[in-house]
Parts: C-alpha cells; sequence; structure tokens
C-alpha cells in the first residue's frame, strides 16, 4: 500500500518537473501522463483498501462465530474441571448464561458467590467445591459454607455446588454419592443445600434448549429443606 502512495508521489513530483523543464509538447503530454497514471494508481490504492477491510471483516466474524464452542468449555468445565479456583469461574459463567445475576464476594470470604434472580428476592449464597471423592464433612470450603449459613446477615439460601468424581464418566458418576453421609447429615438440619454440578449442567440443558424457566427451577432450590437437591425428583429429566 504505501509503494501505490509512494509511486503517486514520484509521478506528481515527475509531472511538475516535466512541466517546469520540457518544451513545446512534451510540457502538456509529460504532465498529462503522470496525471493520468496517478488516477489509475489510485483507483487501484482504493481497491486494495476495500479488501483488505473485508478481509478483516470477515476474519472479525469467524472469531464471533468462534464463541460458541468456547461457551460449551465452559459448561464442559463443570463437569470436568479439576482446578478449584477455574471451577469456580465456569460455575459463575454458567449461572450468568442463565440470566441470573452473579456477584464476587470479597476476598477471604466464606462463600465464593452471590447470586441473585432479577425481579424476585431470591438469592443464593453459592459455594462451589471441586473433588476426587465425595465432599466430606470436614472439607475446609464445605465448613465456610456452615458458617455462612450461621452468620449470614439476608435470607440468602446456602447452597453448595460440587464436582466430585470428575475423574469418572457420567454415567458412573450418577450411581455414586457426591456428599459423605456426615456431609448430608450436617446440611440437612441448617437447611443447607447441596448439588453436583452434573445437576447443574442438566438445570442449565432444560433452560437453554428445553423451554424451562430457571425462575421456577430456582424456586424449588430456594425451597428446599435441606440436603441433597436432585431435579429428578421433580419429575425433570434430559
Amino acid at each position: 500500500m504505501y509503494t501505490l502512495l509512494l509511486f503517486q508521489l514520484l509521478l506528481a513530483v515527475f509531472g511538475i518537473y516535466a512541466a517546469l523543464k520540457y518544451v513545446d509538447m512534451a510540457k502538456l503530454y509529460v504532465p498529462l501522463t503522470c496525471l493520468t497514471a496517478m488516477f489509475f494508481v489510485g483507483k487501484l490504492e482504493a481497491r486494495l483498501t476495500r479488501k483488505e477491510e473485508g478481509e478483516e471483516s470477515a476474519e472479525t466474524e469467524g472469531d464471533g462465530s468462534e464463541k460458541k464452542p468456547d461457551e460449551f468449555d465452559t459448561v464442559k468445565y463443570i463437569l470436568w474441571g479439576k482446578n478449584e479456583l477455574m471451577l469456580v469461574d465456569a460455575v459463575h459463567a454458567v449461572l450468568k448464561d442463565l440470566g441470573l445475576q452473579v456477584t464476587k464476594t470479597p476476598k477471604y470470604s466464606t462463600i465464593d458467590r452471590i447470586v441473585k434472580i432479577p425481579g424476585s428476592h431470591m438469592t443464593f449464597g453459592m459455594q462451589v467445591i471441586g473433588s476426587d471423592l465425595e465432599v466430606k464433612g470436614d472439607n475446609s470450603k464445605f465448613n465456610q459454607a456452615l458458617q455462612f449459613e450461621r452468620e449470614k446477615e439476608n435470607d440468602e439460601k446456602t447452597v453448595i455446588i460440587a464436582n466430585a468424581h470428575h475423574n469418572i464418566s457420567l454415567s458412573e458418576r450418577e450411581k455414586l454419592e457426591d456428599f459423605s453421609k456426615e456431609a448430608l447429615m450436617r446440611m440437612e438440619p441448617t437447611r443447607v443445600v447441596g448439588l453436583n454440578t452434573f445437576t447443574l449442567y442438566k438445570v442449565w440443558t432444560l433452560c437453554k434448549y428445553k423451554g424451562k424457566d430457571v425462575k421456577d427451577i430456582l424456586k424449588l432450590l430456594f425451597n428446599h429443606p435441606g440436603g441433597l437437591f436432585r431435579i429428578e425428583e421433580y419429575n425433570m429429566h434430559l
């Protein structure tokens, strides 16, 4: 592109030189030829510029089309993710994708996220736990969630989301407990609710592709008496 601009400049300089130095008809023809050449070079430059802009636009659209797989990568991470910090962020993204208001809590807070349903009084304090095995009653983040339940100043529903057994298949995972009996016994009297990330995935799928209203499902979660939450108990299946 810069080469064409430089060529136009040289043509202009040569045309001016010819007008000043040449005699007779050359004094007219040479500058006229230079102007004509500058015109066609300018047209070529404009065409090349439009082509480059079109290519850049296509690249931008391509980037946009690649956002969809990223969405599924995030959802996949809540099922298979091993890094707990990244798991919290993935759960955050999935909840936001469902249209919920998700807020990070201050550093060293006893809970990971505060989740609100727009247009509703229902608010949740959500703790996310990643584990190779079932979540036991002595898990530090589990204990922090129970501490949040005791110390909360508002009427949040405390929910523990566990990605336990993340290294085995989903079909096998369905047969296993995500929370130990001891953990469930500590949750039930306090009305703290636990669910696994596979259940969260099912909620996301039901709302995104099966026409379910996330508010209706979260109302069931908010009114749950405590312990394990499964959507199958409410006759909802993928």
